[in-house]
């Protein structure tokens, strides 16, 4: 909404903002014939601490393997616009 300001150049501008949620949960399972029956749990955070950050973790598993995962993304780096 846009409301004159107190002088002719000048604009009052009223934002409504709906947030939604950041963060998600995924699980998932599977099964081979050779690597046999595996498991895989992830959650991400796409708003860490109210900064843009993107924070993950992934744990995958099965009969054969292990694999761990840890993820950290942050859209301005060096207060430039790199990632």
């Amino acid at each position: 909404n846009v409301r004159p300001g107190t002088t002719p150049d000048q604009a009052l501008i009223q934002v409504e903002v709906e947030e939604q949620p950041t963060g998600s949960l995924s699980l998932g399972g599977a099964f081979s014939s050779s690597e046999g029956l595996s498991a895989q749990i992830s959650i991400t955070e796409r708003n860490f601490l109210g900064r843009g950050q993107t924070v993950n973790g992934t744990i995958s598993a099965s009969t054969q393997f292990a694999n761990y995962e840890l993820g950290f993304y942050e859209p301005a780096l060096f207060d430039r616009d790199l990632s």
